[in-house]
This record gives C-alpha cells, sequence and structure tokens, in this order.
C-alpha cells in the first residue's frame, strides 16, 4: 500500500500578511493556489501528475506527484526519487491524499538564487533556473492570478478531488 499525494504549490496573493514564524502556520500567509490547470495519467512507473503554478508561469514539466507514505518491505527501495518508487507496480493507487508545498514565501527570490548557486535539486537545478531567469526577466515573481483559489480547509482538498475522502463504517 502507498498514498499518492500532488504537491500543491501554496503562494501568497491579496491581503496576505507577512509571517510570523513563532505563531503562524504556513497556510496563514502564503494561502492561494491553482485549483485546476493541472494534468494527470497514467504511465508505466506510476501516477503522474503535472501543471499548476510552476506551468503557468514558468512553462515547467516538472512531476508534482510523490508517494510520503509507503508500507516498506525488503522489495522497496526509492531508485532515483520519491515520485517514483520501487517496485513500481504498487504506485498505481485509488487513496490520494496532498501535499500542501510551502516553496514560494515573500523570500522566494533568496530561496531560488540558493537552489541555483548549490544546484540542489534535480539536474543541476534546472527549473530552478528557468525561475531565475524569469525573475531577471520581470523583476519579481507573482502567482497570484485571476483564478487563484483562497486555501479553506482540508475538505476543500477533497472537493476539489486532490483528496480522496474514506468512509468509515
Amino acid at each position: 500500500m502507498r498514498l499518492a499525494a500532488p504537491m500543491i504549490d501554496m503562494y501568497p496573493g491579496p491581503g496576505c500578511k507577512e509571517p510570523s514564524i513563532e505563531q503562524d502556520m504556513p497556510w496563514h500567509f502564503s494561502n492561494y493556489f491553482d485549483a485546476d490547470g493541472y494534468e494527470a495519467k497514467l504511465d508505466k512507473r506510476a501516477i503522474s501528475m503535472k501543471g499548476g503554478p510552476r506551468r503557468r508561469c514558468f512553462g515547467e514539466k516538472n512531476e508534482l506527484m510523490k508517494y510520503p507514505l509507503l508500507y516498506w518491505d525488503r522489495t522497496c527501495f526509492l531508485g532515483a526519487s520519491i515520485h517514483q518508487p520501487l517496485p513500481y507496480g504498487r504506485n498505481f493507487v485509488t487513496t490520494f491524499g496532498v501535499l500542501l508545498h510551502f516553496k514560494f514565501f515573500t523570500n522566494y527570490k533568496a530561496k531560488i538564487e540558493e537552489a541555483v548557486v548549490e544546484q540542489q535539486h534535480y539536474n543541476g537545478s534546472e527549473h530552478y533556473h528557468s525561475m531565475m531567469a524569469e525573475l531577471n526577466r520581470v523583476g519579481y515573481l507573482t502567482l497570484f492570478h485571476d483564478r487563484s483559489v483562497r486555501f479553506r480547509d482540508e475538505q476543500q482538498m477533497v472537493e476539489l478531488g486532490f483528496v480522496t475522502e474514506i468512509s468509515i463504517d
């Protein structure tokens, strides 16, 4: 058994306050997301999901599906990434969770620069190089747009189809 969970990028929008690390949860100040604009499909190794603000703003095609909960035994290993753990046959599940992904806080520019300099992500941080190029071109980053949705609660994620509702009988 595995739990597939798409990473949903959260970002600030109008009226979002500056974070206060001592008191706030990240969804208090980075509380918008794209509720649509994703494409999900089955490939030979796993369930794949791409899209959201990274594709919308940067043309990125990075994988958003992860498997944060795995039943682990002697046949399991991660291979190249948590996006497609091995053995692949276990990746085709019917229950989904969600990972709210808080990459885009008010210090996003410093974080993107750090990822580019340190090349700490896949393929020499190629996705972050495209983000940095857009930042250099425009001077700022805003992921908020006319179809952004404000995060309300976990039930909203069920209603939008990101999380599978589990009924307990």
